[in-house]
């Protein structure tokens, strides 16, 4: 049995003017290693992903996978689909599929001990079309910061007539372009001492983000059960993500009633935040022990049904509002560096690249940029995604 001892410190107002710190010692006697689940299939064709694991003492950063299980999903009809582990705690469908409207869906997992678990049995609800992204100048306090941030902030908006559709998870993938203030299209070769092209360009590179917090929505409450305006994603001013083209995908999950809530409490423990709240961890969901009925078992797997749209934003199409942002880094042309070709070598394995080559007159000279100001592909990829659009 392991034993946690936490010191929290707590001051005690003695008098007026006078405070002490005392240690208190809060003991934990025991620790339970409970299994947690973190499934979602959805009406998307893909490889879909079941996560199990078990909960750790508090003085242990990283979970404990769940290794080694038997995983598989039957349908009401009799289908089974598999999952095999591609990772430690992570199953995969060996094959792609997309549940279906008109079946319920089961989750089931055997441990290498033999125990066994299952799930709710749960059908996908469709998903309507989100109607529409779109973004507005805002001025708020992040969650993570007590300090003010301008910058723009993407919304949806969705509508189901059919009244089928209640609640819904969101996700978003965010994608952008990145342009260096300078071009370098030159580079020396050391070996042929000599100034050559670049086969390809390293100015122009892609990077991105996706969501990590829990993004909800439900119409409960609404007479035309319509999501409006549900903010999805900020972007601050202070970063350099708006400056050029950029691309955000939001996937909209319809979720069931069970579901919903249980995504809710998580929210709800989150926004807590105290050592002494109900921790996320703790939220149990619809999945249970085929063996031990009265076993914890902690998280959830989701079915659901799930529509997808991306769009794009040049800067000009953002809010007037917000001010053009500013590359990464400090670029100005008091960083460009001019020299002869006899010092060229020296400021190249400094991390300078060649932004003009020699001017063959008398005395030549070399115009050079520091690398991050001319490579973004020190800190992006400069494949161009297969959905771009320019």
């Amino acid at each position: 049995m392991k034993r946690v001892v936490l010191f929290v410190y707590i001051a005690f107002l003695l008098t007026a003017t006078v405070r002490c710190i005392v240690p208190y010692d809060i003991e934990f006697t025991g620790f339970d290693q409970v299994v947690v689940v973190d499934g979602v299939v959805s009406t998307q064709f893909k490889k879909h992903k079941i996560i199990l694991s078990y909960t750790h003492p508090i003085e242990y950063s990283q979970s404990s996978s769940l290794q080694g299980a038997q995983v598989w999903v039957e349908d009401n009809v009799g289908t089974t689909y598999n999952f095999i582990e591609n990772s430690p705690g992570e199953y995969y469908s060996e094959l792609e599929f997309a549940a279906r409207d008109d079946r319920d869906y089961q989750l089931f997992f055997k441990t290498e001990e033999g125990k066994l678990y299952q799930s709710d049995k749960n059908r996908p609800i469709n998903s309507p079309p989100i109607d529409r992204i779109f973004n507005r100048y805002a001025d708020i306090i992040p969650s993570n910061s007590s300090e003010q941030e301008k910058g723009i902030q993407f919304f949806l908006d969705s509508n189901d007539p059919t009244g089928m559709a209640k609640h819904f998870r969101y996700e978003w993938e965010e994608t952008y372009k990145i342009v260096t203030p300078y071009t370098s299209n030159y580079q020396y070769d050391i070996d042929r001492d000599e100034i050559i092209l670049r086969e390809t360009p390293i100015n122009i590179c892609y990077s991105g983000n996706t969501s990590t917090s829990l993004i909800l929505g439900t119409t409960v409450g609404s007479s035309v059960n319509r999501i409006a305006e549900l903010p999805i994603r900020f972007v601050s001013g202070e970063t350099d993500i708006l400056r050029n083209r950029y691309s955000i995908l939001v996937r909209q999950f319809a979720v069931n009633n069970t579901t919903y809530n249980y995504y809710q409490r998580i929210k709800d423990s989150e926004r807590r935040g105290s050592l002494f709240d109900e921790q996320q961890g703790s939220v149990i969901g619809n999945v249970s022990s085929v063996d031990n009925p009265v076993e914890t078992v902690l998280g959830n797997f989701e079915v659901s049904g799930v529509s997808v749209k991306r769009v794009f934003f040049d800067f000009a199409d953002l809010d007037n509002q917000l001010l053009f942002p500013s590359y990464g880094y400090n670029c100005t042309s008091d960083e460009l560096v001019g020299t002869s070709l006899d010092s060229l070598l020296y400021y190249v394995q400094r991390d300078y690249n060649i932004i003009a080559p020699a001017v063959l007159d008398a005395d030549p000279q070399v115009t050079l940029g520091l690398r991050y100001c001319t490579d973004c592909t020190t800190f992006a990829s400069s494949i161009k995604p297969d959905f771009w659009i320019d």
